[in-house]
């Protein structure tokens, strides 16, 4: 039961605790409450959609990140978020073409990079998306995040045996 005196902040407050918490029933309930509370809130609507996403209702995952976007059209993690659902609906080209939105908002977004990869990957798009992630890689040089994700990302399976791959991660 959530308490009805929050406000709009409070309750993706909330959202964001359930929800990384791994609780997505209650992170979805969560914000439903914060856009109950103000429905022009992006950070409400973004949060209702990955919370969405993880409970498996793709189709209204994306409409909740297209309100973020009718919202905001420059919240570059509402595009990658978009672009995730449709992923899992094995939309691919359609996840690409968000996350291309994602990049043209924010070039050095290491995310948008790395998830056009996966999903580049999943068409058997070799070249473009081992330069994908040869850019989210060299993004995050620093810790080496996505270069350790794409040695076990399932993603990368089509192309997992490709010697520029295999170099990319190896160097």
């Amino acid at each position: 039961m959530l308490p009805e005196s929050c406000t709009e902040k409070d309750f993706v407050t909330l959202g964001k605790i359930f929800y990384y918490g791994r609780q997505y029933e209650k992170a979805f309930n969560a914000y439903e409450k914060a856009v109950e509370a103000n429905s022009n809130s992006s950070d409400a609507w973004l949060g209702k959609g990955k919370a969405l996403r993880w409970l498996g209702r793709y189709d209204e995952a994306i409409a909740a990140h297209k309100k973020v976007l009718e919202i905001d059209d420059k919240y570059y993690s509402a595009w990658v978020e978009q672009g995730a659902a449709l992923r899992r609906k094995e939309q691919y080209d359609d996840a690409i073409k968000s996350c291309e939105q994602a990049i043209k908002i924010k070039p050095n977004y290491a995310r948008a990079w790395y998830n056009k990869a996966c999903y580049l990957a999943l068409l058997n798009k070799i070249e473009p998306a081992i330069e994908s992630l040869r850019k989210a890689v060299e993004l995050t040089a620093s810790d080496g995040k996505y270069k350790n994700m794409a040695q076990e990302d399932s993603d990368f399976k089509p192309i997992r045996n490709d010697e520029q791959f295999q170099k990319l991660l190896r160097n």
